[in-house]
């Protein structure tokens, strides 16, 4: 049997690096698989080196400039023919669709009657008759549908549907390593450098902080559109000596291991993997109280939720933490507790092979 794992990019944000964790359990078990990727990439860089089997084949997606989304419309008929033919001719048991916006390999499985695992990771910004659009597309081309939380599957569930389900995201637990023994606290932002992630945000609230605070610094890992735009900013205000943009990092551990606290400013989040990711090396989480954040945080408990426009209440819960280590300690401990008996790569990796078996089957 082999199993084909499509995403819609190349680039290494959270929803494709849950994909490469899952096509290394497939290799893990001894399941044969291949990777399609639409260009050369990160991810395809990581995949190789892993020795997992990768295909480059270009899928443009759909963009708001006109021309762009012509190309698109213009393009996408032919491309599915083609990648139906090509999963006819090369055996391909199941497709494993990975995130909303991948528009070819649901279709091209349809055409050739190839059970498809769709997984959706995230709710798609827009009128509710869009969702439901998306809604009818899963319900007509996916075999199983999986959501990355309980909010995003209600995002999109017009009706309860027996093939819908919930798996959470994984991350691999090992010891957690201490607290930093360092009077400098530093405030960790993790994720994609665009408008829906309010990087602008986590600034302004480390500007609040180090105002009543001076031993804490900010260090922000994370690649996209506002990445020059962000640096520019953060120089107007006089905080480049105190807040590090370090761009793109493959090595997510040295980051988790430098910071102290975790802060999440998402407008909208359906899950927040950087948020287990923290908590599995002990570090305690400020976020917004968005989406699927609240199934992951426990208020209180393994951190803090705030309403995501309140820099007042997020610069309290920093200074809070900040100037009371055994708080900070104690909360990083639970939450690593919760990552290992909710959010394990074991338990994220077996759940999917087992739905994309069933799913072969049928």
């Amino acid at each position: 049997m082999t199993i084909l794992l499509v995403s819609h990019t190349a680039d290494l944000n959270g929803a494709e690096r849950s994909l490469f964790d899952l096509a290394l359990g497939l290799k893990e078990q001894a399941v044969n698989c291949l990777v399609l990727c639409p260009t050369e990439g990160p991810l395809v860089t990581m995949l190789r080196e892993a020795e997992i089997s990768t295909l480059v084949m270009k899928l443009p997606r759909p963009q708001r400039r006109l021309s762009a989304l012509l190309l698109f419309l213009l393009l996408w008929l032919p491309i599915v023919v083609r990648l139906a033919h090509w999963l006819r001719k090369n055996g391909i048991a199941v497709i494993y669709n990975n995130t909303i916006d991948g528009l070819y390999a649901p279709f091209a499985a349809y055409l050739v009657g190839v059970p498809c695992v769709w997984h959706v990771r995230e709710v798609k910004p827009g009128s509710r008759r869009l969702r439901r659009f998306f809604s009818w597309l899963l319900n007509h081309l996916s075999t199983n549908t999986v959501f990355n939380s309980q909010t995003t599957m209600r995002a999109y569930a017009t009706q309860a549907n027996p093939t819908w389900e919930v798996v959470y995201n994984g991350v691999e637990i090992k010891a957690p390593p201490p607290l930093r023994d360092n009077p400098v606290v530093v405030i960790g932002y993790a994720g994609q450098l665009v408008t829906l992630k309010r990087p602008d945000r986590f600034v302004n609230i480390l500007a609040a902080v180090i105002d009543i605070c001076p031993t804490v610094k900010g260090v922000m890992v994370g690649d996209g559109i506002l990445l020059d735009e962000l640096r520019r900013f953060v120089a107007d205000k006089n905080l480049a000596h105190v807040i590090q943009i370090a761009g793109q990092v493959g090595d997510m551990a040295s980051f988790y291991q430098e910071i102290d606290i975790l802060v999440l400013t998402s407008d909208a989040e359906s899950f927040g993997r950087v948020i287990i990711e923290a908590m599995s090396f002990g570090r305690p989480v400020i976020a917004a109280n968005v989406g699927g954040v609240s199934e992951v945080v426990v208020d209180g408990e393994t951190g803090f939720l705030v309403s995501a426009d309140d820099i007042a209440a997020y610069t309290e819960k920093i200074i809070l933490l900040a100037t009371n280590r055994d708080l900070c300690a104690q909360m990083g401990l639970a939450g690593y507790r919760r990552v290992k008996n909710c959010f394990s790569i074991a338990q994220y990796r077996q759940q999917l092979i087992e739905i994309l078996q069933q799913a072969s089957q049928r």
